[in-house]
């Protein structure tokens, strides 16, 4: 999911649970959350392991597209620095390919 719009845009609420339903190995879970702006409350769906009812939880919604949500403690902490990373990993991937084949060649 694109988390762009929840950084540049988002607004932080409690969600809490309403039901939980069996579904095969995981159980499917409903949450409600009031919009900050007391234009009404909203329900989204998200899976779990567990059986044991949840906790209120933060979540972070999109004011424009209520159903464009995220549990606050699922979006990374840090984005620019995870995608750095993910270059570097990438760059030297490659150098280590490349290095690899030329001395095969050779």
């Amino acid at each position: 999911m694109q988390q762009r719009p929840l950084r540049e845009r988002g607004k932080h609420t409690l969600a809490w649970e309403v039901r939980r339903v069996r579904s095969w190995r995981k159980f499917r879970v409903e949450w409600a959350f009031d919009l900050r702006d007391g234009a009404g409350t909203v329900t989204v769906w998200s899976s779990s392991r567990t059986s044991e009812p949840s906790e209120n939880k933060p979540v972070v919604y999109d004011a424009d597209d209520p159903q464009r949500w995220c549990f606050t403690e699922d979006m990374p902490r840090n984005p620019a620095r995870v995608r750095n990373w993910l270059r570097g990993f990438w760059v030297v991937a490659v150098v280590t390919l490349v290095g690899s084949v030329v001395l095969l060649v050779s």
